[in-house]
C-alpha cells in the first residue's frame, strides 16, 4: 500500500468525521467492523471540530495511520487505525485510542 494513494482516503474519512457525516464513516470500515461501530461511536465525542492526519506509516499490504480527533466538548483524541485494501478500495480493518 502506498501513502500516495491512501492519503485521499484518509483526508475523506478525516473530512465526513468533521461533518458527522456517519454513513460515509461506516463506508470507510471493513464490513467485518460495521458491526461494531455503535460501541466505538459511544465512546467518541458526538462531534468534532478539528480532524488533523499525524501519519502513514505505509507497508506492503497495509499501512497505519495516526489521526488526531478534536471533539466540540474539548477532548482530543488520537486514533490509531489499520487499513488495507478491501472490496477494492482502502478500508479500516483494525483501530483503537492511543
Amino acid at each position: 500500500m502506498e501513502t500516495a494513494s491512501l492519503s485521499p482516503y484518509v483526508q475523506a474519512h478525516l473530512d465526513a468525521l468533521k461533518r458527522n457525516d456517519i454513513d460515509a464513516v461506516t463506508e470507510d470500515f471493513a464490513p467485518a467492523l460495521r458491526p461494531f461501530l455503535p460501541g466505538i461511536v459511544e465512546g467518541l465525542p458526538p462531534t468534532f471540530v478539528s480532524t488533523e492526519n499525524l501519519s502513514i506509516e505505509a507497508d506492503d499490504d497495509h499501512a497505519v495511520v495516526h489521526n488526531r480527533l478534536v471533539g466540540d466538548n474539548g477532548v482530543t483524541i488520537t486514533m490509531r487505525s489499520v487499513w488495507r485494501e478491501v472490496d477494492g478500495r482502502p478500508r479500516i480493518i483494525d483501530g483503537a485510542p492511543v
